[in-house]
């Protein structure tokens, strides 16, 4: 018997930035930027919202996002999406998904930015 178990990202699934390009268009989406307002305001995804990760204040950022709504999460690489995606998940959130490699995948397969 092999048993596999999915524990990564608290079953969150992931997305490319192929993919969240072709999400951006629906509206019910949420984009969540991890990263500090610094890098936030330096640039982003278009229509993101800022709510940086911090495991004491993230809960108090995203309680306007409705919980019913398809969430993607995106840091710099990847590394917070996942501790994110958990929390969320625990707290009632069903859709969520991570952008797979983070802000420097989107940058680095030539996506756009706002600042």
């Amino acid at each position: 018997f092999i048993i596999l178990i999915f524990s990564s990202c608290g079953g969150a699934g992931y997305i490319s930035p192929g993919e969240l390009q072709d999400e951006m268009q629906k509206n019910n989406t949420v984009i969540i930027d991890l990263r500090n307002n610094k890098k936030f305001g330096d640039s982003h995804i278009r229509g993101a919202v800022n709510a940086e990760y911090h495991e004491k204040t993230f809960l108090r950022d995203i309680q306007g996002i409705d919980k019913k709504s398809a969430v993607i999460l995106y840091c710099g690489e990847g590394v917070k999406s996942d501790r994110a995606a958990v929390i969320m998940k625990k707290n009632g959130f069903s859709n969520i998904r991570i952008l797979e490699g983070g802000y420097s995948r989107w940058l680095n397969e030539g996506f756009p930015s706002d600042k």
